[in-house]
């Protein structure tokens, strides 16, 4: 996915309705909270222990990011396009990170 990243690390609510074909206005709106994006980083951090740094900019596949933090909210919002309300949010982006990682420790 190929979001505009400049000074505001978020896109507009209709460009991110259209990048990522939400109709749901309800959970569109919970998910463009960006505090609530920076909460649900700072909360994977944590869990997976991830410091400071740049070394999973490119794991995540966000080269483009200059940090762990942010490159991990950008994968956040990637992985909006494969959530559905019967999960709790945060474990599935906990499943799905794990699943990432674990692609990558296996290659």
């Amino acid at each position: 996915m190929n979001l505009n990243k400049q000074n505001n690390p978020l896109l507009h609510k209709q460009q991110l309705r259209e990048t990522l074909s939400i109709n749901n206005t309800e959970t569109l709106d919970v998910i463009f909270d960006t505090k609530m994006i920076s909460r649900l980083a700072n909360n994977l951090m944590h869990i997976f222990n991830i410091t400071d740094g740049d070394y999973l900019t490119f794991i995540l596949r966000h080269g483009e990011c200059t940090h762990n933090k942010q490159a991990l909210q950008y994968w956040i919002i990637d992985q909006l396009n494969g959530y559905h309300d019967e999960e709790d949010l945060l474990s599935y982006l906990v499943k799905q990170l794990k699943n990432q990682l674990m692609i990558e420790v296996c290659q």
